[in-house]
């Protein structure tokens, strides 16, 4: 945690990575390039059978606002994303 890695994203543009915590139930990250700066908390509640993951994103910046409709269902893609990494893995 603390340590930001560099990141290329949207057609090139350069920004950075980071993890800002890490808790047992609780991660939160952010990413910056410029014109947007994105903040992200990943949460983890245990349920019988397995664990519940919730995903907030809270962008900013003039490249948020025109990305708006592009980023709209970001966060439930990544989930599904991580639905089907957990999936595979226990199969």
């Amino acid at each position: 945690m603390g340590e930001i890695y560099h990141l290329t994203a949207l057609r090139g543009i350069r920004g950075t990575f980071s993890y800002t915590a890490i808790g047992a139930d609780r991660i939160e990250v952010a990413w910056e390039v410029p014109g947007m700066r994105e903040r992200c908390v990943w949460t983890m509640l245990p349920q019988p059978g397995g664990v519940r993951v919730g995903h907030e994103v809270g962008r900013s910046g003039p490249l948020a606002m025109v990305l708006r409709a592009a980023f709209a269902e970001l966060a439930e893609r990544r989930l599904d994303r991580l639905e089907q990494v957990a999936a595979a893995r226990l199969t």
